[in-house]
């Protein structure tokens, strides 16, 4: 690194006057050091113009140079510092060599007229740190390669240059990937005078002994990551060695085409050819490794490989299978596991990680009321069944939806089943029968008194609507089913009393009978004649989900001519029936 300042700036300055000195700044520890005396170094400033023939410009002299010394500031402190002096060269010449000073010219009208610019040094020094890389190529590696967290490890470092040194020392540091660990510097000493290779040694564990900063010890847990860096300017970026604590290899399976993890411990994918199974394997044992290995193994016994990729050379890999694609996999089987064999886990020995997966199964919604009905009356609970062997996360304890396992990477409800009627909405819980039945039952109470309601009621009202909703999120889907308040129907007759010829009208009201919102419906009732023969007369919804029905009837003292006209007598009363289904009764 060369930085060059003049009298008030520690930076390069843009400008400069003519007649001023320019102070320099080389830092350059490979520099052959000497411990008795300051050494010095050399560098070069050219006089420059951005008009070839500057040469003409009246008044300016020929460009030139001038070799700078620079002396240490102090025995091997690397950092050398040196001047320039500035002079008119209308002034008295300093064209010489090694007299410390150059002749400058500034602008003048006729220089601007030929285009010429002032002159501007060009400040060159052959700086052997921009060359270590290339020229030394050090190399950090440490043993051993891994260890495990709970065993106190005396760790090697070794540092090799391509090329001899004559520098007696390194210093490394260490670093922890958990922020509370203090950092640590290790010495690397040479193994021998003018040597190439210098070795040092840090105690590695879990031991609370020694808790401050350069006592030789950092302190570890299971999957930290330590980070040895060459403390030395020129090569730092480059020099880097990482040593892994052992710890146990983590899973995650996911449906690919989420981008993220979709269950806690379980992946769900659709049960399709191209449904793709997503895996993330993280193990810092593999930092080195740019590809692993996991195993799909179905329920059957049958089993394939796939290779993971890592990206970063960080111990995180992934990869993916098509599992109804798999050669060799039974089409059947829906369950399978991916296995991760590690061969060194945080306990210090070879472990099999192992994530369940599935194929996943569209859920299956229905609702019906305390007596089994597809209505319901009022205030009476409503039964909700949901079929989905996805959900059935774990075999230890019966499942919940909305709570408890069945909850996504993010702790959200991904099992959500909703009623909703009106502009009341609740969530209903669903609890699984069995350990691993895949069969969740939840019951909902209604109420038809908005006053009353709360967190546990669904406020309906006469011949409301309730949506059940369930929502399947693989494949996704959503479920839904509908559900009727009952109301009890009327019938009537108008005008009372008619005269011979003719017509009455029959209106029924059933919100019951409103089975498509989007149509006209149409009921009957039962007509009886004064010889108690009884007909049915048919009867229309006066518009789309009114629930309200009517139909004419024409009374006549002769012969009735069609379906729409009954023959009766004078001062007859005709019964008019409606049998109501729900609840049922005339």
């Amino acid at each position: 690194s060369v930085l060059v300042a003049n009298e008030a700036f520690f930076l390069a300055p843009k400008y400069i006057f003519v007649g001023s000195k320019l102070e320099f700044e080389i830092y350059d520890p490979f520099v052959s050091s000497n411990l008795l005396k300051r050494r010095t170094i050399n560098a070069t400033a050219y006089v420059r113009c951005t008009l070839q023939n500057s040469a003409t410009v009246p008044g300016r002299a020929a460009q030139g140079s001038e070799t700078i010394i620079l002396t240490e500031t102090s025995p091997s402190s690397s950092l050398f510092q040196g001047s320039l002096q500035t002079f008119d060269s209308g002034a008295v010449s300093h064209s010489q060599s090694g007299d410390g000073a150059v002749d400058l010219v500034g602008p003048t009208s006729q220089s601007k007229s030929m285009n010429c610019s002032s002159d501007y040094i060009l400040l060159e020094y052959q700086n052997l740190s921009s060359a270590v890389p290339s020229q030394y190529a050090p190399v950090l590696s440490v043993s051993p390669s891994s260890m495990v967290w709970n065993r106190l490890t005396n760790v090697s470092l070794t540092l090799n240059f391509k090329n001899n040194l004559t520098q007696t020392s390194f210093q490394v540091r260490a670093t922890s990937s958990r922020v509370d660990e203090p950092r640590e510097f290790v010495t690397m000493t040479s193994t021998a005078a003018g040597n190439s290779t210098y070795v040092g040694y840090i105690l590695v564990g879990n031991s609370t002994d020694f808790p401050l900063e350069n006592d030789g010890f950092i302190r570890v847990l299971a999957g930290d990551i330590l980070t040895f860096k060459l403390w030395f300017e020129p090569c730092s970026a480059s020099c880097i060695a990482k040593f892994p604590v052992a710890d146990t290899g983590k899973l995650v399976l996911y449906p690919a085409l989420d981008h993220a993890p979709l269950w806690s411990d379980v992946a769900t994918i659709a049960d399709e050819l191209k449904a793709t199974l997503g895996i993330n394997l993280t193990d810092p044992d593999l930092l080195s490794r740019n590809t692993s290995q996991v195993w799909l193994t179905a329920a059957n016994g049958q089993s394939v490989s796939s290779t993971l990729n890592s990206t970063a050379s960080d111990g995180s890999f992934t990869g993916s299978f098509l599992p109804r694609q798999s050669a060799g996999l039974d089409p059947s089987i829906k369950a399978f596991n991916v296995v991760y064999q590690d061969a060194l886990s945080a306990q210090g020995q070879a472990a099999n990680v192992s994530v369940a997966g599935r194929i996943a199964t569209e859920g299956n919604l229905t609702c019906s009321s305390s007596d089994g009905a597809t209505t319901f009356a009022v205030n009476a609970t409503l039964s909700i069944t949901v079929v989905d062997p996805d959900l059935d996360q774990s075999s230890a304890n019966p499942d919940v939806t909305f709570d408890g396992y069945v909850s996504n990477y993010l702790n959200q409800s991904v099992a959500m089943v909703t009623a909703s009627c009106a502009n009341d909405v609740e969530v209903v819980k669903l609890t699984e029968t069995g350990l691993t039945s895949g069969v969740f039952t939840g019951l909902l109470s209604t109420t038809m008194d908005a006053s009353n309601h709360n967190n546990s009621l669904l406020v309906s009202s006469a011949g409301a609507v309730v949506t059940v909703s369930y929502f399947d999120q693989t494949p996704r889907i959503m479920r839904q089913v509908f559900t009727k308040l009952r109301s009890t129907g009327t019938v009537n007759v108008s005008p009372y009393n008619v005269l011979s010829g003719d017509a009455v009208v029959i209106t029924v009201t059933d919100p019951d009978l409103d089975l498509d919102a989007y149509q006209f419906d149409a009921c009957s009732v039962s007509v009886t004649d004064r010889l108690s023969r009884t007909s049915a007369l048919s009867l229309t919804e006066t518009d789309r989900s009114t629930g309200v029905f009517t139909g004419r009837l024409v009374l006549t003292t002769a012969n009735a001519t069609d379906s729409s006209t009954l023959s009766t007598v004078a001062g007859f009363l005709i019964p008019v029936a409606y049998q109501d289904q729900s609840p049922a009764g005339v």
